[in-house]
């Protein structure tokens, strides 16, 4: 047996835990997690068919356990968490930018026949975009994306504004513009509900992390993803009052 996916696989957790935006996970998860993540480099399901969500292994336990049947969710980014939330809670709206990709997940909540699911595809828009505007600016509504340069996800981004303050027990930010989209939803958290970014390692999403303030404690699930060969950050919030 080659011992070089788990030397990979070490290297990656080593780099992790040097990275001040993402820190160590816990050696039991870091024994723990190796036999998934080495599995994962020869799944080819994509996360539809896997319906969970593209987040690490860790958050996505820790969710498992805390999701209850009552709860309100909006996500920002759909797939297989759609489908993973679909089935646990009672009010899942999923916001998607890719007209593609959010077909696909049309198609799978439907022959899920997951009544209590609001799937919508809210594309980005053409957009004169001033110089400067910056991807970690929540009030310049852009994606970091080289793919979307001179597009706005302002639409996006404020998909959860017609719904009151309070009002979700969970958002999770995990799609385009996230520090804007982190920025509109936290009001709409309800006290002792929850607010998730994925990837939260990245640079440029940690002024809006920083200006969610005292109101808010925090996990850190750092490690291995489904079907992914790299470790990414995902963070998750809770309202204290």
């Amino acid at each position: 047996m080659s011992i070089r996916p788990y030397l990979a696989y070490t290297k990656l957790s080593v780099k992790m835990a040097l990275d001040p935006n993402a820190g160590p996970m816990p050696l039991a998860d870091y024994i723990s997690l190796y036999p998934k993540w080495r599995a994962g480099q020869d799944d080819k399901r994509s996360p539809i068919d896997m319906r969970i969500p593209w987040m690490t292994y860790r958050c996505i336990a820790f969710l498992e356990k805390i999701v209850m049947k009552d709860w309100k969710i909006f996500e920002y980014g759909s797939g297989g968490s759609t489908l993973f939330f679909a089935e646990r809670c009672g009010e899942l709206v999923s916001v998607e930018h890719d007209a593609e990709w959010g077909k696909a997940v049309h198609d799978a909540v439907v022959k899920g026949k997951f009544d209590a699911v609001d799937h919508q595809v809210i594309e980005s828009v053409k957009a004169s975009i001033p110089a400067g505007a910056d991807p970690s600016n929540p009030a310049d509504f852009i994606s970091s994306d080289k793919n979307y340069i001179g597009c706005s996800f302002e639409d996006y981004a404020r998909a959860i504004d017609r719904f009151p303050d309070d009002y979700f027990d969970l958002v999770i930010v995990d799609g385009r513009a996230r520090p804007s989209c982190l920025t509109q939803a936290k009001s709409k958290v309800k006290p002792g509900g929850r607010l998730l970014l994925d990837n939260a390692e990245r640079v440029h999403y940690q002024p809006a992390q920083r200006s969610l303030g005292s109101l808010w404690s925090v996990k850190k699930f750092g490690g291995p993803v489904p079907a992914n060969r790299y470790f990414c950050t995902t963070r998750m919030w809770q309202r204290t009052s």
